[in-house]
């Protein structure tokens, strides 16, 4: 009698061990199942954070935060304008400050080329704005954008107008070829482009 009861003990000893066995697989598999739904739960919360939490500034919106966007190609010619418009409009006064302000947008051997194509005859530009009071303007007329492999080429077409004191203003055909390539944004080039090479054509 004490035998079989040492059996039906070892039976129920099996069976109770096997369920706890089984209790506990089933509740890592619900851990795991509470994990990943959880971590589902937080990428989908971050998308909504990018897609749908935005900052007021004064009478504007912005996304808190800002994706990032290919280049295409009217950033390149917004580039290009800003670039033509500071090296080839100024005055005595304004001349340095222009022209440095777009100075680190471009190699220095291209800076160096498009300020000595302002001398004449030795002289500084400037020297000519004192003497006749004159003034430099650059006028686009049209703007192409061709890619070649990791550069893109920005052809400008357009016109410089000189303008004096006395006497009747010069125009003169004014067209240019830029040779730029995307760089990391940067405190001193917000645009992240960069001209590697410039010609002036005819």
């Amino acid at each position: 009698m004490e035998s079989e009861n040492k059996e039906l003990f070892i039976r129920n000893y099996h069976k109770q061990l096997k369920g706890q066995v089984y209790i506990f697989l089933f509740a890592l598999v619900a851990l795991g199942l509470i994990c990943l739904l959880l971590l589902y739960r937080n990428s989908s919360l971050s998308d909504r954070v990018n897609n749908e939490i935005f900052i007021a500034v004064e009478d504007r919106v912005y996304s808190a935060i800002p994706k990032t966007l290919a280049k295409d190609d009217n950033d390149y010619k917004i580039f290009g304008e800003v670039v033509v418009y500071n090296m080839f409009s100024h005055d005595q006064f304004s001349f340095k400050e222009r022209t440095d302000l777009v100075k680190d947008f471009m190699n220095e051997n291209t800076f160096n080329y498009i300020m000595k194509s302002f001398e004449y005859k030795g002289q500084r530009v400037t020297d000519y704005y004192k003497k006749y009071d004159a003034r430099l303007y650059y006028t686009i007329d049209s703007m192409n954008v061709i890619t070649k492999n990791k550069f893109r080429e920005l052809y400008v077409f357009g016109k410089n107008r000189a303008v004096f004191s006395l006497g009747d203003p010069l125009e003169s055909t004014l067209n240019m070829r830029f040779v730029i390539k995307e760089i990391d944004r940067s405190r001193s080039n917000k645009f992240g482009l960069y001209i590697y090479d410039f010609n002036f054509i005819k």
